[in-house]
C-alpha cells in the first residue's frame, strides 16, 4: 500500500455537476459499493482513481464548500456502506489530500484560536472562527466553537438566534439531535450533570438499536484522550462531514491510539504527505522519526527544564518557568500537571495574565477534590475540541487510585495525546531516553553522579512504592509508603489511598478501615480518589475478620454510596453480634466512632438492609421507631448536629404517621414520596438551598417579579439560583435511585408486568404465537384448528401471516416498556421518551415570585415538588391515552391489527380461531382501560378511626424520643364518632407535635403525665391538653394566643424555636382545612393546650 498513489481531481463548478447529478439517474452509492467488493486494497483505489475521471462521482466523493454553506452536515447523514477500516481510510485520505491547502490555513487558524481562547481574548477567536467558516463553510468544529464563544462572552441574544437558524436548516432529526446535543452541552443555562444524563440515555437506547451512532455520541460530543474509539465506525459516520471535521477527527483518532499501528503502517506514506501538505506539527509530532529536524528543540528543551525542576522538588521555580512558557504558548498543556502541583505545594494562586479559560483550567484543578467538578465537567463539554482540555481527562483519570490495567492504560493513552498535541519527546517516556535530564534518568532508573542530592528522597522511596504497588506486592508497599517522609502535598493523598487500596487488596480489611476512620476523623480523607468500585469487588472476596471493630461499618459508609447499604449492614451485623446487642438502638455511646456510627451509618437505608439479614423490625414503622430512638439518644450527645437531628426527627414523626395511615385504595402504582424527595434534596443540595436563600437576600430589592421582565434578567445570580434549585430538586424527583419517577416506572411498569399484561390480552385467546431468541414459533391453537384442514402452502402461509402479527404485537408493547415508559428530562423535544419533566423560565418565575410572597425557601421545596407531581400527571395522561386512546393509542392499534388478521383468515376454515378474535375484541378496551390505570399516582387511605387510635399512635411516637422518660397518656373522652380515615396522619402529626412539647418542659425529669380531655359541642369538637411544666414563659403564651389564629403567621411554624403550636395550627389550616381556633393557656405550672375544630366533613360516615 506504500507505493500506492492516492489521487485527487481539481473539479471546477463543483454545484453544477452536483445539479446535474441530480437530474440523471446515477448512483454514486451503487458505484461506491460497488467498489468495497474489491478486497485487494491497491485494486480498490486503482479503480476509485478510474471512477473519480467521472465529474459525477467526483462531485459526489470530494468536499465542495457550497454543500455547507446552510448546514454543518453537508445535507447528507448516509453513513458509507459496509467496508473494511483500509477501504474507509482510503477514501478519507483521498478527500483530505484533495483540500490540503485549506486544510493547512485551518491548522493555523486552529492554533490561533485555541491560543486566544485560552487567554481569554474571545473577541479574537470569534473573529477567527468566522475566519474558518469563511473558508469551509458550517461545520460540527465551527458552530461548537461559535456556541461556546457566545455562551462565554454572554452574548445570549445572538446564542439563540445561532441555534434557530440552524434548526431552521436541518433536513433530518438527526442532525437536529446532534446540534441539540452542541447548544445544550454549551449553553450557559444547562447543567453539567443533566448533558451527562442526556448523553448516557441517548448512548443506552442508540446500543439497544445496534446503531452506528451509538459510537458516535461519545467522540463527537465528549471526546476523552483517555479511550479507544472503533475509527472505522466513526470515519463511516462522519466520511461525508465538512472536511474540517473528518481532518480533526482523523486526527483525534490517531493521537488516541484508536486505529490499529497496522493500518497506520499500511498508510504510512499518505499520512506523512498529509502531514507535510497542511504542515501540521502535530501529525509532524506523532510521525517524528520521519520529521525529527522539524520538532520544536527549544519548545522540548523548556518542557525538560519544566519537568526536571519539578522532579528535584524545586516548585517556585517550576512555577516560574510554566508562567513563563504559558504567557507565549498556553496550549502546552503537557506542563499544566507540573504547574497544578507545583502551586498546591507551595500554595500559591497562578498568576498568570488574562481570564481565559487556562486560568480555569488550573484554577479547577489545583487539588484533586469534588469542589469544581460541576464547573469542570461543563468546561469539558464547553470546549471539548481544544486538544488542551484534554488535561481534564488526565485529571480524572488520575484521580481515582487504582492498580487496574485499564487505569494505567488509560493514563498513557492520555500522555501519549499531550505528545502528539505538544511536544513528542516526553522525558517521563519509558521508550524515550534523554541524555542530561534528570527525569529521565530516573524514569530509567539512571542516575548520573551529577544528580546526586538532588532527587528527593521521597521521590526515590514513592518510586519504589509505586513499583510494588503495581507488581502487587501489598506488604512491601504499605511499609514502603508508610515510611516515606517530608513529601509534598500534592503526594498526600495519592500514598495514603494508595495504603487503603493495598490493606483492602491483601484482605486486611480492619486494618484498612482503621486507616480510613484515622483519617476522616483527622480530616485527612480525600474519599474522592479511592477507587471504591474495586474495593466493593475486593470485599466479595474477602474473608469475615476475627474481630469485628467498629471502625469496618464506619469505613464502608465513607466509601460507599446508598446503593450499598446492604454491604454496610452486613458488617455492621457482625459488629452487633461481637457486642452481644440486638439491634443498634442498644448500642453505648462510647466516643465519636461510635457517635457518628449511629448517627451516619445506622440511616434508615442500612437499617432496613440489616433488618433483610437478621429481621428485626416488623414494620417498616418499628424500623423508624429505632431511628427515632437512635437520634434522640444522640440529640444531647452531638448538641452541634441539634438542628440536623431534629429535622430528622420530624421527617420520621411524618413518615411514621403516613405509614400508619396507607391503605392501597386504587389501582395506580406511581407512588412519589414527596416528604423523602424533600428529606434527600435537603440533605444532599444543602449548598444549593443556601446559595437561593443568599441570592434572595441579595437581589429581592432589585429583582422585578414580572413576567415580561424575566427574560433580560435570566443571568441574574437570583434567577440563575432558581433555575439550579428546581433543576436539583427536578434531578432528585426524576432520577433518585430509590424514590425518584424513574424508579417507580422501572419497578412498577417497565419491570413489574405491562408487557406480560398487554400481551396476556392476546394470550388468553391463544391468539399470539411464542417466540424464542426472536424466532416465532407456529401458533398452537391456529396449528390444533387448522393443520389438518388446509391443502398445499395455505397453513404455512396463514401461519406466517400469525407469526407476523404477532411480532408486530410485540414490537408496540415492547416500545412501550422500552422507549415510552422513561423519563426526559433534557430541555429539548424528546420525541420517544413519554415523561418529560422539564423545566422553562415560567416555571422559575412562578417559583421566584412565590418566595417573593412571604414564604420560606424550604417552603419552596415543597412547592417545586407540587409543580413536579403536575407535570408528571400530564405525562401520565399523556401514558393512559396511549394505552386506551381510541385515536392513536394501542387500542386503535390492536383493534385494526385484529381487524386484519380476521381478513386474512376469513374462508379458510378457521372458525373456531376467528371467534377468539372476536372474543379478544369485543373485551379488547376494558382490558386496555385496566392496565392504563396503572399509569396514576397511588391512592391511599386508612379506615375511618377513633381518636384513641391518634392518641395511643402520637405516645407511641414520643415513648420513643423520650426513652428516659415515663410518659403517661390519661383520656377522657366523651367523642366517640368515627373520623374519616384520610385525616388518621394529620391527628397523629398533631398530637405528636403536643405531646413533644410537652415532654421537652416537663416539670419531672424521669416522669410526665398528660391528660386529654375532649367534648362536642354541636358541629365543634374541643380539644384540651394538659402537663406540668417545669417553666411558663407568660410572654411567650400572650403573644401566641395574639397572634396564632391569624393565617398570615403561618410562617412562623419554619422557625427553630418555639414553632410547635403553628405548625398545629398549619396541618389544621392546610392539611385538614377545617375552621378552627387555638388558645394555649396556664394553672400554676400546669401549661394548657386547647384547640377547637369544626368536625363537618371530618366526622366518618
Amino acid at each position: 500500500m506504500k507505493n500506492i498513489d492516492i489521487i485527487y481531481i481539481v473539479t471546477d463548478n463543483i454545484m453544477i455537476i452536483w445539479s446535474i447529478m441530480k437530474r440523471k439517474q446515477y448512483d454514486f452509492r451503487r458505484e461506491l459499493t460497488q467498489s468495497f467488493k474489491i478486497k485487494d486494497i491497491n485494486t480498490f483505489v486503482a479503480n476509485l482513481r478510474n471512477k473519480l475521471k467521472n465529474p459525477i462521482f467526483q462531485a459526489s466523493l470530494l468536499f465542495s464548500r457550497a454543500k455547507f454553506r446552510r448546514t454543518p452536515f453537508g445535507g447528507d447523514d448516509s453513513i458509507l456502506p459496509e467496508s473494511t477500516a483500509e477501504h474507509t481510510l482510503s477514501i478519507i485520505l483521498i478527500k483530505l489530500l484533495k483540500e490540503k491547502q485549506l486544510l493547512n490555513r485551518f491548522c493555523i487558524l486552529k492554533e490561533m484560536y485555541e491560543i486566544q481562547v485560552l487567554k481569554g481574548e474571545y473577541t479574537k477567536a470569534i473573529e477567527t472562527v468566522e475566519d474558518v467558516k469563511r473558508i469551509s463553510g458550517l461545520s460540527c468544529w465551527y458552530i461548537e466553537s461559535k456556541f461556546a464563544l457566545l455562551a462565554k462572552t454572554e452574548n445570549y441574544s445572538e446564542f439563540e438566534r445561532f441555534y434557530n437558524e440552524l434548526v431552521g436548516n436541518t433536513k433530518s432529526d438527526i442532525e437536529k439531535r446532534d446540534i441539540d446535543l452542541i447548544f445544550d452541552r454549551t449553553s450557559p443555562k444547562s447543567i453539567a450533570e443533566r448533558v451527562i444524563f442526556s448523553l448516557d440515555s441517548l448512548k443506552e437506547g442508540l446500543i439497544q438499536e445496534d446503531a452506528i451512532d451509538a459510537h458516535v455520541v461519545d467522540f463527537l460530543h465528549r471526546f476523552n484522550a483517555a479511550k479507544k474509539y472503533d475509527s472505522t465506525k466513526i470515519l463511516s459516520y462522519f466520511w461525508q462531514s465538512n472536511i474540517i471535521d473528518i481532518y480533526n477527527i482523523l486526527c483525534r483518532l490517531i493521537f488516541s491510539g484508536s486505529i490499529d499501528n497496522s493500518i497506520i503502517d499500511l498508510f504510512d506514506n499518505q499520512l506523512i504527505e498529509l502531514a507535510k501538505s497542511v504542515n501540521s506539527y502535530k501529525l509532524k509530532n506523532y510521525f517524528k522519526v520521519h520529521f525529527h529536524n522539524e520538532i520544536n528543540k527549544e519548545l522540548e528543551q523548556k518542557f525538560v527544564e519544566i519537568c526536571d525542576a519539578y522532579i528535584s522538588g524545586n516548585y517556585k521555580y517550576c512555577i516560574s518557568l510554566c508562567e513563563e512558557l504559558l504567557e507565549d504558548k498556553p496550549n502546552i498543556s503537557s506542563i499544566y500537571e507540573f504547574y497544578c502541583n507545583s502551586l498546591l505545594n507551595e500554595g500559591w494562586i497562578p498568576s498568570l495574565k488574562g481570564d481565559g479559560i487556562l486560568k480555569e483550567l488550573i484554577v479547577n484543578h489545583v487539588e484533586y477534590n469534588s469542589n469544581n467538578d460541576n464547573s469542570s465537567k461543563k468546561l469539558f463539554l464547553s470546549f471539548n475540541n481544544l486538544d488542551s482540555i484534554q488535561f481534564i481527562s488526565l485529571r480524572n483519570e488520575k484521580k481515582i487510585i487504582s492498580f487496574s490495567e485499564s487505569n494505567v492504560k488509560a493514563i498513557e493513552n492520555v500522555y501519549s495525546f499531550f505528545e502528539c498535541t505538544v511536544t513528542p519527546n516526553n522525558p517521563f517516556n519509558i521508550k524515550i531516553f534523554i541524555d542530561g535530564s534528570l527525569s529521565s534518568g530516573i524514569t530509567h532508573g539512571v542516575y548520573q553522579d551529577s544528580h546526586e542530592g538532588i532527587i528527593p528522597d521521597y521521590r526515590i522511596r514513592k518510586r519504589l512504592a509505586d513499583k510494588l504497588f503495581h507488581e502487587k506486592k501489598f506488604d512491601e508497599a504499605i511499609n514502603t509508603y508508610i515510611d516515606i517522609e517530608n513529601y509534598p502535598i500534592h503526594m498526600k493523598s495519592e500514598i495514603s489511598n494508595k495504603i487503603i487500596l493495598s490493606y483492602f487488596s491483601n484482605q486486611q480489611i480492619d486494618q484498612a478501615c482503621r486507616y480510613i476512620c484515622k483519617l476522616f476523623f483527622k480530616d485527612e480523607l480525600n474519599i474522592d480518589r479511592l477507587d471504591c468500585k474495586q474495593i466493593l469487588d475486593i470485599l466479595e472476596e474477602c474473608e469475615p475478620v476475627d474481630i469485628p471493630i467498629v471502625e469496618i461499618p464506619i469505613g464502608l459508609y465513607l466509601l460507599t454510596d446508598k446503593k450499598e447499604s446492604h454491604t454496610i449492614a452486613l458488617y455492621l451485623d457482625d459488629y452487633l453480634d461481637y457486642l452481644g446487642v440486638f439491634k443498634p438502638s442498644e448500642i453505648n455511646i462510647d466516643d465519636d466512632k461510635h457517635k457518628f456510627m449511629l448517627h451516619k451509618v445506622c440511616n434508615l437505608d442500612v437499617l432496613e438492609s440489616l433488618h433483610i439479614i437478621r429481621k428485626l423490625y416488623p414494620s417498616s414503622n418499628d424500623r423508624m421507631l429505632d431511628r427515632t430512638l437512635i437520634l434522640s439518644k444522640l440529640k444531647t450527645e452531638l448538641l452541634y448536629k441539634t438542628e440536623e437531628i431534629s429535622n430528622e426527627l420530624d421527617f420520621l414523626q411524618h413518615q411514621f404517621s403516613r405509614n400508619l395511615c396507607i391503605t392501597d385504595a386504587g389501582p395506580g402504582k406511581i407512588n412519589i414520596n414527596s416528604e423523602m424527595i424533600a428529606e434527600i434534596f435537603k440533605t444532599e443540595k444543602s449548598q444549593i438551598i443556601n446559595s437561593l436563600e443568599q441570592a434572595y437576600n441579595l437581589e429581592n430589592k432589585t429583582f422585578v417579579f414580572e413576567m415580561e421582565a424575566m427574560s433580560s434578567q435570566v443571568n441574574n445570580k437570583l434567577f440563575t439560583s432558581g433555575y439550579e434549585f428546581f433543576m436539583a430538586l427536578r434531578d432528585i424527583y426524576t432520577l433518585d435511585p430509590k424514590y425518584g419517577l424513574d424508579y417507580q416506572l422501572n419497578t412498577n411498569i417497565r419491570h413489574n408486568g405491562i408487557v406480560p399484561a398487554l400481551r396476556s390480552i392476546f394470550e388468553i385467546e391463544g391468539l399470539i404465537c411464542n417466540h424464542e431468541n426472536g424466532v416465532y414459533k407456529d401458533n398452537v391453537k391456529f396449528e390444533s384448528i387448522s393443520k389438518s384442514i388446509l391443502i398445499g402452502n395455505k397453513y404455512e402461509e396463514l401461519q406466517e401471516e400469525i407469526k407476523n402479527f404477532s411480532k408486530r404485537i410485540d414490537t408496540r408493547i415492547n416500545k412501550l416498556k422500552s422507549v415510552y415508559m422513561h423519563v426526559a428530562t433534557n430541555d429539548k423535544d424528546d420525541k420517544d421518551k413519554l415523561f418529560k419533566v422539564t423545566i422553562d423560565e415560567a416555571d422559575i418565575y412562578k417559583l421566584l415570585v412565590y418566595l417573593d410572597s412571604g414564604n420560606s425557601v424550604e417552603s419552596c421545596i415543597t412547592y417545586c415538588l407540587g409543580v413536579l407531581n403536575n407535570k408528571s400527571e400530564e405525562s401520565l395522561k399523556v401514558g393512559r391515552a396511549l394505552i386506551n386512546g381510541e385515536k392513536n393509542g394501542l387500542y386503535t392499534v390492536f383493534e385494526k391489527e385484529l381487524h386484519t388478521l380476521a381478513l386474512s383468515l376469513k374462508g379458510h376454515h378457521c372458525t373456531k380461531y376467528l371467534d377468539a378474535i372476536s372474543i379478544t375484541k369485543n373485551e379488547l378496551k376494558s382490558r386496555l382501560d385496566s392496565i392504563s390505570d396503572w399509569l396514576n399516582f397511588a391512592e391511599y387511605s386508612a379506615e375511618n378511626f377513633l381518636i384513641e387510635a391518634a392518641l395511643y399512635e402520637a405516645k407511641s411516637f414520643v415513648d420513643t424520643i423520650f426513652c428516659t422518660a415515663k410518659v403517661d397518656l390519661i383520656i377522657n373522652n366523651s367523642f366517640n364518632k368515627k373520623l374519616d380515615g384520610q385525616y388518621l396522619m394529620s391527628f397523629i402529626n398533631i398530637f405528636i407535635l403536643v405531646f413533644e412539647n410537652a415532654c421537652k418542659r416537663r416539670k419531672f425529669d424521669d416522669i410526665i403525665e398528660i391528660i386529654v380531655t375532649t367534648s362536642l359541642v354541636g358541629n365543634y369538637l374541643n380539644v384540651e391538653i394538659s402537663n406540668l411544666s417545669k417553666s411558663i414563659d407568660k410572654e411567650i403564651i400572650k403573644r401566641i394566643n395574639s397572634d396564632i389564629n391569624d393565617v398570615k403567621n403561618l410562617h412562623n411554624a419554619n422557625k427553630e424555636n418555639n414553632s410547635g403550636i403553628y405548625k398545629v395550627k398549619k396541618s389544621l389550616e392546610l392539611d385538614m382545612r377545617t375552621e378552627n381556633e387555638i388558645k394555649v393557656d396556664y394553672s400554676g405550672d400546669e401549661f394548657i393546650f386547647n384547640v377547637k375544630m369544626n368536625m363537618l366533613g371530618i366526622i366518618g360516615e
